[in-house]
């Protein structure tokens, strides 16, 4: 089993040798190949780097359009909703100020003047009440 390996390797060795043998291409053909080879390695390369240049400015411009949505958000907000915070305990409970009261209290309704007040005709009028 061992020397069957050996014998394929070299088998294949000597095959390979035997193909590419430098004596079957001239030198301008050489040459040729290896611009060849060259010119499709170098379109590779810029062609790798228009695509990094992409995906990076894909990023960038990603995270700039999500900052200005962020931002336009947090300006737009509605604060008048929002509740206070609430207080912690053992903090200082901030005192309330009030202001002076300037106005004297009376009644909505004078009592004394109970026969004179007017009452709402239309609601009686849907109502079937009064005849109008």
């Amino acid at each position: 089993m061992k020397w069957r390996g050996i014998g394929i390797g070299f088998l294949a060795s000597f095959v390979l040798s035997a193909c590419l043998k430098e004596e079957q291409y001239s030198k301008a053909e050489i040459q040729a190949r290896m611009d060849e080879v060259l010119n499709q390695k170098l379109l590779d390369f810029r062609l790798n780097a228009i695509r990094r240049c992409r995906e990076d400015m894909m990023l960038e411009a990603t995270a700039i359009a999500d900052s200005m949505l962020i931002q336009e958000s947090f300006l737009n907000r509605d604060t008048l909703t929002r509740p206070p915070k609430p207080i912690r305990p053992g903090d200082p409970i901030p005192e309330v100020k009030s202001l002076p009261d300037t106005v004297k209290l009376k009644p909505f309704f004078d009592r004394r003047k109970k026969g004179k007040v007017q009452r709402d005709t239309l609601i009686k009028k849907q109502i079937g009440f009064m005849d109008i």
